[in-house]
């Protein structure tokens, strides 16, 4: 996985888990929307890409306050399917990640 907020990528499962981790801990009233999508796919693998506009507060100790941000994001997704039948997302690639002005209008 990889971000263009950070300098690495995530490689392998632990990692992300880790990643995932990290950011669980770290964000709350997190709202998703899926804006739009576009999936091809050919044989045993596919290509996603997906426009997300995310939304969440964060609170990092010692603040008093929380934070609030929002980023529409363009997201790339390579998926497989084993020959043992499971399906895998071998690569996700978040192309754009920008800050915006709440849509909402309530977690601002």
């Amino acid at each position: 996985m990889s971000y263009p907020d950070r300098p690495d990528s995530f490689v392998g499962r632990l990692a992300c888990r880790e990643s995932y981790a990290d950011a669980a801990a770290s964000y709350f009233d997190e709202t998703h929307k899926v804006e739009s999508w576009d999936i091809s796919c050919s044989g045993l693998s596919a290509e996603a890409v997906f426009a997300v506009r995310r939304e969440a507060r964060t609170w990092r100790p010692p603040e008093a306050r929380s934070s609030y941000a929002a980023h529409p994001s363009r997201q790339r997704f390579k998926i497989v399917r084993r020959l043992d039948g499971a399906v895998e997302i071998t690569s996700k690639v978040v192309q754009t990640f920008e800050p915006t002005a709440s849509l909402y209008g309530g977690l601002a």
